[in-house]
């Protein structure tokens, strides 16, 4: 059996995608430090970094489907992972914080942990198909 290009939906195009998206996430998060919080332009920018991330999500989706149903069960199952690990890890350290731990803006670095969890992952159980 020939094990499939597991990240062969990440062409070019996409990472071409990913950049774009991405730097126009950190760019709006720069220029929003720059005014006030709570001020609308902050408000405004924050919304546009919402917006930014979802289509980043959903582009990720999308590739994500042009694979064959093997690999995308390898990566659901590596997603299914790295939401859970996420999800204790963010809980942790936000209790931790809430009973005084200073830990700083820990929540800025969620997506990202996720993203290199579920890669790690997906790397790991493309294995059990080789």
């Amino acid at each position: 059996m020939t094990t499939p290009k597991l990240m062969g939906c990440f062409d070019r195009r996409y990472l071409g995608q990913i950049a774009v998206g991405g730097i126009a996430v950190v760019a709006l998060a720069f220029v929003a430090r720059q005014f006030d919080r709570g001020s609308t332009v902050r408000l405004a920018l924050v919304v546009a970094e919402c917006v930014a991330i979802g289509y980043l999500i959903a582009t990720t989706t999308w590739a994500i489907r042009r694979l064959d149903e093997l690999s995308q069960r390898i990566h659901l199952v590596a997603l299914a992972i790295s939401f859970t690990v996420t999800a204790v890890l963010a809980t942790a350290l936000g209790l931790l914080s809430e009973a005084g731990l200073p830990l700083g803006d820990w929540y800025l670095w969620v997506w990202p942990f996720m993203a290199l969890v579920w890669a790690a992952g997906a790397f790991v159980i493309r294995r059990r198909y080789e």
